[in-house]
């Protein structure tokens, strides 16, 4: 824009960011398998959640938006939380405004956080417009908890919304509550919160982006505090840092009802998608995976047996590491079985990984 031939500064410092293209694609290895992304190149044409849900549908993509916007507000991004929130760090406090003068418009400078700013009225917490979540994305609140069962209840404006409370606690352990669509979502607190903090992450699920009216559409919500808080936290804290407590672990606990009703991700780790690359062909083969684990859960101090096809004559190699990239055991095997010993395991989440000429596949184990 020029006003007598001097150009005008139409934009902020900072434009956009790296929620797709990076921190994306981060969580979907970490919790998916290393053949989420690569599957994602080769068969989402198109734009990358429409052709995820392609793949494994509706019901399903929303939860993963859902899981990635409660990770990302934990940054319980396994090895790679160090680099995510250096990346915060980079950017946290900065004053975003107009990059020079003169501006075509001038609005307040806004102080760079992860956390949306809120009004408390009688206990019911109103976000600030300027910053509602749009379109797949959410907001973060940080919440000041004074009791041992946290609960608040989600009221959404927008469509597609969910609502889940999350945090880490004082020993590096990265808990989940269920999420909710509405309604109230309770969250105890078996372990003390690090720095009586929780975060109440707040999703718009919508995966189908058609153009204009989806870039600019807001989604609204009132949050009530119903029990065990005592008012929303600074949201100039960085609060994120507790992901680097020396003892932080990736394994996450998650309420029972959680694991009960959840959706098993593994299996689309182990299982091929069928189809050409185009849009239209994506389908879930629901035949029985490479290979199975059993018991799974598992009770810590109990063996799995884990079995698995393996050509004759020939050795398959068998590892298993935490969600963060560690190996725990590492065995290699000529027969089609083998027995990973329980001493090896403690409480948390594991991935398995088969190696041979006919299979190459990774599925989670749960150790209770």
């Amino acid at each position: 824009m020029f006003n007598g031939g001097q150009q005008i500064c139409t934009w902020k410092t900072y434009l956009g960011g790296h929620q797709y293209s990076s921190s994306f694609p981060t969580f979907l290895g970490n919790t998916l398998g290393d053949n989420a992304v690569p599957w994602i190149w080769r068969y989402a044409s198109s734009r990358v959640l429409e052709g995820i849900a392609g793949g494994i549908g509706e019901a399903q993509t929303r939860r993963l938006i859902t899981e990635y916007r409660s990770k990302q507000a934990l940054v319980d991004f396994g090895k790679w939380k160090s680099a995510c929130v250096a990346l915060l760090n980079n950017v946290f406090g900065n004053s975003i405004g107009a990059e020079w003068q003169p501006s075509w418009l001038n609005p307040a400078p806004w102080i760079a956080t992860p956390y949306a700013k809120t009004t408390n009225n009688n206990g019911v917490l109103t976000p600030d417009t300027t910053t509602l979540p749009g379109w797949s994305g959410a907001n973060q609140i940080p919440l000041t908890v004074n009791g041992s069962t946290v609960t608040v209840n989600f009221q959404p404006i927008g469509a597609n919304m969910t609502c889940q409370l999350v945090y880490w606690t004082t020993t590096g352990q990265p808990v989940y509550s269920q999420y909710v669509s509405s309604g109230n979502v309770t969250l105890n607190l078996t372990a003390p919160a690090a720095n009586n903090v929780v975060i109440a992450v707040i999703t718009n699920t919508n995966y189908l982006y058609q153009g204009e009216t989806t870039r600019k559409t807001k989604y609204d919500y009132r949050l009530q505090l119903v029990a065990g808080i005592s008012g929303a936290a600074s949201v100039n804290t960085k609060w994120y840092s507790a992901a680097l407590l020396s003892s932080a672990r990736t394994s996450e606990v998650t309420n029972t009802a959680a694991v009960q009703t959840g959706i098993d991700w593994s299996t689309y780790c182990s299982q091929p998608f069928t189809g050409q690359p185009r849009h239209e062909e994506y389908k879930v083969i629901t035949t029985q995976p490479s290979f199975q684990l059993f018991p799974n859960p598992v009770t810590t101090g109990e063996g799995v047996q884990v079995r698995f096809k393996n050509p004759k004559g020939e050795k398959s190699l068998v590892t298993v590491y935490t969600l963060s990239g560690k190996v725990v055991l590492q065995r290699i095997s000529t027969a089609e079985q083998l027995t990973v010993e329980g001493k090896s395991l403690h409480p948390g989440i594991y991935l398995v990984k088969i190696s041979n000429s006919t299979v190459n596949a990774t599925q989670k184990l749960i150790v209770n």
